[in-house]
């Protein structure tokens, strides 16, 4: 298995992130001189894409000080610098007062938001009533009443996809206000923003934590507005610093394939794997660092420009658990995944386990690695109700050949895979996952190298 794994690390290395979605850098907190900002947005647009480098500018002018006019001119300025493929300009706006809950940005709605800053709930019902994205800005305590002390509210876990991690010129992160929400039940991503106020919009240094530069990765497969926002929206997003200028993070993290931001079941253990990346191809990395529920679980010395992290945890029964991985490198950068939230499955619903001893289960494929055939074994005790379901899945966990329903009368069952999708194209070198899944909810699965 390990040998396998130094493999998949070296695929990654080499092509990216196989299987991964595509990263892109943005800054989701910015102002101009239509609030209290300078300059106007189309230089900022302009900077942000010409100098700064990054893919993504959303200005969030303070939504009180626009006008309706303004609010019009902003998105027409968006939409003459937006370019699918190029650079996504995207108009938002921050919402609220200091003195009253704090601040919240607004993404991805077509509307400036009418109600009141001292009544949070209806911000909170405008987002989600218009599919929008909100995110905490800059949670200090000190600011009013700090979201009403984060007091969560079911019914608007979806109105909040995200929260500051790293933001302006802060001297201070926001991890334990971070952690304070997230343990109030916010389900929140991570983002690394400038709060731009005297131009600078992409590349704005904190002189107050050695020049850092904050940026937020976005987890999507193709730079387009639609796909920025949905990346948004699934919390496919992680938090970066970046010192000197250009010293970028590349930063993929699964838990049992489910990307970052995820919320899924499991019958019990949770694999997490991870792979991060140098975008200069010269800082080291020296760490990677698992946090279950806000509380360090797991932290393992990884010395290179290119890391990978593998760490299986388990849960118990009735227990349910947020996680994240952060990363350092040598200089002192880091870079912090979005949570993955897990719950164990309800196993009193599940249907009666088989006997100890009578589970179904994947035996070793051969050969491994292969190309351009492997043959995949299983056994069957033969007690099964129904039959089983077999799959081949991406790293990422896309299913990408369905291989059907195969039969669970008893004894040792064989079929060949070609290496193959489902519509008959060759796959393309690296880890792949084969799953097994009976009537009953078993699982079972197996890792396998394509190498072409």
């Amino acid at each position: 298995m390990r040998s396998l794994f130094v493999a998949f690390s070296l695929i990654l290395g080499a092509a990216g992130g196989a299987g991964a979605h595509n990263i892109y850098y943005g800054n989701f907190h910015a102002h101009t001189n239509v609030s209290d900002g300078i300059g106007t947005p189309e230089e900022a647009y302009a900077y942000a894409r010409d100098v700064a480098g990054i893919d993504i500018l959303a200005l969030t002018d303070h939504t009180h000080m626009l006008t309706a006019t303004e609010w019009v001119d902003l998105g027409d300025a968006a939409d003459q610098y937006n370019e699918d493929g190029v650079f996504i300009a995207l108009r938002a706006q921050e919402f609220g007062i200091l003195n009253d809950f704090g601040h919240i940005n607004i993404f991805g709605v077509p509307y400036r938001n009418p109600y009141a800053t001292t009544n949070l709930p209806a911000t909170y019902n405008f987002i989600l009533d218009n599919n929008g994205i909100g995110s905490f800005c800059h949670p200090n305590p000190s600011y009013g009443t700090w979201f009403d002390g984060f007091n969560f509210l079911s019914s608007f876990v979806e109105s909040m996809k995200g929260i500051e991690m790293r933001c302006g010129l802060a001297t201070n992160n926001y991890t334990d206000e971070v952690t304070y929400a997230l343990d109030k039940g916010w389900k929140l991503a991570f983002f690394g923003n400038q709060d731009n106020h005297q131009g600078m919009w992409g590349n704005q240094q904190n002189t107050n934590d050695g020049g850092a530069i904050y940026l937020t990765g976005v987890l999507a497969d193709n730079l387009t507005k639609d796909e920025v926002l949905d990346a948004l929206r699934a919390r496919r997003f992680f938090c970066q610093e970046e010192d000197p200028p250009g010293d970028r993070i590349k930063l993929w993290f699964w838990a049992n394939g489910h990307d970052m931001g995820s919320t899924f079941e499991t019958p019990g253990a949770v694999t997490f794997t991870a792979h991060a990346e140098a975008v200069n191809g010269v800082s080291l990395f020296n760490r990677g660092e698992l946090f279950r529920d806000g509380v360090l679980l797991d932290s393992q010395v990884l010395i290179d420009t290119t890391i990978d992290y593998e760490y299986e945890d388990v849960i118990a029964e009735g227990e349910s658990h947020y996680y994240y991985l952060r990363v350092r490198q040598v200089d002192g950068d880091f870079a912090w995944s979005a949570p993955v939230w897990v719950q164990q499955a309800d196993i009193s619903a599940a249907p009666e386990p088989i006997a100890s001893g009578s589970r179904v289960r994947l035996l070793p494929t051969s050969p491994n690695p292969f190309f351009p055939r492997t043959q995949i074994s299983y056994e069957s005790p033969g007690v099964l109700e129904g039959p089983i379901e077999l799959a081949i899945h991406d790293i990422a966990g896309r299913r990408v050949r369905n291989l059907g329903l195969v039969p669970a009368t008893t004894g040792v069952h064989r079929l060949t895979w070609d290496g193959r999708d489902d519509r008959g194209n060759i796959l393309a070198s690296g880890i792949y996952l084969i799953r097994l899944r009976t009537d009953r909810g078993q699982v079972d699965s197996q890792r396998i190298l394509l190498t072409h």
